[in-house]
């Protein structure tokens, strides 16, 4: 009979995924049209997006997603790791202000609760991106505009 001893290792990343939750993009539609706070967080790396999850986010309801931007006409959309945050605190803009000193972040989303409309904040501008989202699962139906993914679907903020 053989045996097989699991290294240290191998032992964390088994606890680390049996504890991760999955949540769907199902789960991500209903929360951005009922109103409800969500923060979507926009990595430079996927290192600092682990990290952010790992040191900031692993006890809270989250999903991991692609941010999509198209920096020139006609170019190809650079692919992001980023991260939406169900959000359950009511002072959103003062945590996202902490993650962006702490972590990596291009942009920020926050959808405060019962608020119209998102806002996107960028190096330290503020826009409202608009309450509706367009959805397919079609890469080409998104015109090479920023927009996210998540599972199969792709979606973007309109007005």
């Amino acid at each position: 009979m053989l045996k097989h001893i699991r290294l240290y290792e191998e032992y964390n990343d088994l606890e680390e995924k049996s504890l991760e939750r999955h949540y769907s993009w199902q789960d991500v539609r209903n929360t951005i049209q009922s109103k409800l706070p969500f923060i979507i967080l926009d990595f430079k790396t996927e290192e600092a997006m682990d990290d952010c999850i790992k040191g900031e986010l692993l006890d809270e309801r989250y999903v991991k997603q692609a941010f999509h931007l198209t920096e020139h006409d006609g170019a190809s959309p650079i692919k992001y790791p980023s991260v939406f945050i169900f959000g359950e605190e009511t002072n959103l803009s003062k945590r996202v202000l902490d993650l962006n000193n702490r972590f990596d972040i291009i942009r920020t989303i926050i959808g405060e609760y019962g608020s119209n409309m998102p806002s996107l904040y960028i190096d330290g501008d503020q826009v409202d991106i608009g309450v509706n989202l367009f959805t397919s699962n079609n890469i080409d139906e998104l015109d090479g505009e920023d927009f996210y993914s998540i599972e199969s679907k792709y979606y973007k903020f309109i007005s």
